[in-house]
């Protein structure tokens, strides 16, 4: 009986015992990650410490050690974790993975590519060292002699003996840098691991290649060849351009090269692809919680190894000079990293420290006020109007930064000098006016945008009746018209100075191209200049004309030919040709309209900072209140000052245009004949029109349109051509004053 008691008592003993186990190994297997980490955190931020010590003795902290050791082990707990995920998966499915093919086999050994990898990384360096240890000669240790005395001059900093003699130095370094290698060694293999797990999964194509691109980048980068890096971002980039990981692979190591400027640039290119993240799946999903633990702990560490560069910078002036710019974008980097993870309130706050630290700097302002611009914080935007109030004071004091002309314009239109500074070339635009002259521009503009709202919605309500009734003919004009002023954007105005009498009006630049640049460069002008045309034709029609001053057309024409005379030294006896040469018919008399003044130079071609991200945008500039104009001298001014397109797409232009004002006018579609005798006086304008521009071209300001009035008064001769071919009825009606013009331009271009 005694028997069987204890045998029941061991019994129990032997479960409670197997139960204990059971759970343990349970514990063990669900939550090994997590238990695995914090250990390798400590040995390995230890083990990095001990090595830094005796490698860079300059730069060692133990806050960046424990970093690197976070860092560390943060890849290997995604690592884990996957590990588990793939592993539970297995057991419910119960189906091993199959092998790949071809090249693809590669995928299925990562641990062997992890060790390969970090051999390739650091084996050098040891076998280097055991060489020397071994058998080197007097040479190599001469060599090392200049290593080995710089760290002998820098150990008593951090409380360490320099009794070492050069062979017990290099023995310590090996002592310390193999450990430090064996603990990195898993964060290698967990880093291939993830990747080549994540790529099985990947099955087309255009996956696989993303793949094929990041497993090259990451080895270029472990072995540091950083110009393979970058051609290689240059790659991803081109074949996946919503992606910002390319931009950020650039950027650090552009702000590893120093090369401070075009690091932030490619942060400032991820910025504007962050919208379009979620139109790609060509990205390493990650979670978010991850990705923000890791740039929270970056900025913490970076802000922290900053302030101590700053103390030293301030205790050390005399002795070491640490330069601005390396603090100020370092901070900067620090800041975007936390916007492109979503923490927009901790990159205002790494801005703001950055700004109590350097008030005087104006690329940090800029940056710093670009950011507040952002915020929905009605207080942070009022601080940024004081900044570029601040800025504007600057950039006027210091000759370092050039102001320098935007474009072909009248107006003190300025922006600063690309050579001056790259950075803030493209970021804002200072236009100088008079108080008067600014608020009936502003007035202009938002005429402007209430009408662009107002009649959108207006064609929507259209479409939706044409689509009830089937008309099909209808909808696709109606669609036209639509994309066209869906086309349509306005400059934006961020800040207003006043100085003396004047306004200095702060506006964000247009990142892109002129109209007028557009002419030469681009396939897609034909579609551009029809939306063009559409966003001119609602202008004209929407904008109110009541009360503005009217300019009475052969009035005008007369006093600019007359101001030729002293302007270039034209004879009086030309200048009573040239005015001979001007018709009064009534059958040109068209609308007077709002004068926009759209030449190619006053529509910005708007791509981004990433041409061909999202959809061109025509941005409108110059809204200052000029009167109003025959439509003509509008057309003039668009298609025929800097180009000379042929008769039957000038035509095509023309009724595009006509049929979009009539529509934005509520009236019906023009007649044929009605197109026609607009064409014709599209076509008389070019003369009154090219004489006027001559004038104004001939400044001495502007040296840079001097050689384009040859080229204007030779489309003028070409429409005088046109008339007689297509219009041969309108022509006859009035050769002698079309023989006269023909002669007064042959003789105006002999002076030019």
């Amino acid at each position: 009986m005694a028997n069987l008691e204890e045998k029941i008592e061991n019994s129990v003993k032997d479960s409670r015992f197997r139960k204990i186990i059971s759970k343990t190994k349970d514990i063990i297997t669900r939550f090994y990650p997590e238990l695995i980490v914090p250990g390798y955190v400590a040995l390995s931020s230890l083990l990095i410490y001990r090595n830094d010590l005796f490698r860079e003795p300059e730069d060692v902290s133990i806050e960046r050690s424990i970093y690197r050791g976070l860092e560390t082990s943060l890849i290997l707990y995604l690592s884990l974790v996957l590990k588990r995920s793939k592993d539970n998966e297995k057991k419910r499915s119960k189906v091993t993975t199959n092998n790949q093919k071809g090249y693809t086999r590669i995928l299925n050994y990562p641990i062997t590519a992890g060790l390969i990898l970090s051999g390739i990384r650091n084996l050098p360096e040891i076998m280097k060292k055991l060489e020397l240890l071994c058998i080197g000669t007097k040479i190599q240790w001469d060599d090392y002699m200049t290593q080995y005395n710089n760290l002998i001059e820098k150990l008593p900093e951090h409380n360490i003996s320099t009794d070492y003699s050069p062979r017990e130095l290099l023995t310590e370094q090996l002592l310390r840098q193999i450990p430090a290698m064996l603990c990195i060694l898993p964060q290698t293999i967990a880093t291939t691991y993830i990747l080549f797990e994540i790529g099985k999964n990947f099955k087309d194509q255009k996956q696989k290649r993303y793949v094929k691109r990041v497993l090259q980048y990451v080895g270029n980068k472990l072995i540091g060849k950083d110009k393979r890096v970058l051609e290689l971002s240059d790659e991803m980039e081109e074949e996946f351009n919503n992606n910002i990981e390319p931009n950020i692979y650039r950027s650090s190591i552009y702000f590893k090269q120093k090369k401070y400027r075009e690091g932030f640039f490619e942060l400032k290119k991820a910025r504007e692809k962050l919208s379009h993240q979620n139109k790609t799946p060509y990205t390493f999903i990650v979670p978010t919680i991850v990705k923000r633990l890791n740039v929270l702990i970056n900025q913490t560490i970076g802000r922290h190894n900053l302030r101590r560069k700053i103390k030293r910078r301030r205790k050390k002036e005399n002795e070491i000079k640490l330069n601005e710019d390396d603090i100020v974008f370092e901070y900067c980097r620090l800041a975007y990293m936390c916007n492109l993870s979503g923490m927009q309130k901790t990159g205002l706050k790494i801005l703001d420290e950055a700004y109590q630290h350097f008030p005087n700097n104006i690329e940090l302002r800029t940056l710093y006020a670009q950011e507040l611009e952002n915020s929905k914080n009605k207080e942070d935007n009022e601080k940024a109007i004081d900044m570029h109030i601040i800025n504007y004071q600057t950039l006027k004091k210091q000759s370092k930064f050039k102001l320098v002309s935007c474009g072909e314009t009248t107006k003190q239109v300025s922006i600063i000098s690309m050579v001056s500074n790259p950075t803030l070339s493209s970021t804002y635009v200072y236009k100088k006016d008079s108080l008067k002259e600014t608020d009936k521009a502003r007035l202009n503009l938002e005429q402007a945008k209430i009408e662009k709202r107002k009649t959108l919605e207006e064609i929507a309500i259209e479409l939706e009746k044409e689509k009830s009734k089937g008309n099909d003919e209808a909808i696709r004009r109606i669609m036209k018209i639509k994309e066209g002023l869906e086309t349509l954007a306005f400059p934006e105005t961020i800040a207003e100075i006043k100085e003396d009498k004047n306004i200095i009006n702060v506006m964000k630049r247009g990142i892109g191209y002129t109209l007028r640049e557009h002419f030469n460069s681009d396939s897609t002008i034909i579609t551009t200049v029809f939306n063009v045309l559409t966003a001119m034709a609602f202008i004209h029609a929407k904008i109110p004309i009541e009360g503005r001053e009217e300019r009475d057309q052969k009035e005008y024409f007369y006093e600019r030919v007359g101001l030729l005379k002293d302007r270039i030294n034209v004879p009086n006896n030309l200048v009573n040709i040239l005015r001979e040469g001007f018709i009064v018919d009534q059958r040109l008399e068209h609308d007077y309209v709002f004068n926009k003044d759209s030449h190619p130079e006053n529509w910005i071609i708007q791509t981004g900072l990433i041409p061909g991200l999202e959809n061109k945008r025509l941005l409108a500039i110059d809204w200052d209140e000029k009167g109003i104009v025959h439509q003509t001298v509008e057309i003039v001014n668009f298609l025929d000052t800097f180009t000379n397109w042929n008769y039957l797409l000038k035509r095509k232009f023309t009724d595009h245009y006509l049929r979009s004002y009539n529509y934005f006018r509520g009236i019906e579609e023009p007649e044929k004949q009605e197109r026609g005798l607009f064409m014709v006086s599209c076509l008389d304008a070019m003369y009154s029109r090219s004489i006027e521009l001559c004038y104004a071209w001939s400044s001495k300001s502007r040296p840079s349109m001097h050689n384009c009035r040859k080229r204007l008064l030779t489309n003028t001769i070409s429409s005088i051509v046109v008339i007689r071919k297509k219009f041969p009825n309108f022509y006859s009606e009035h050769m002698t004053r079309y023989c006269i013009r023909n002669k007064a331009i042959k003789e105006l271009i002999k002076i030019m």
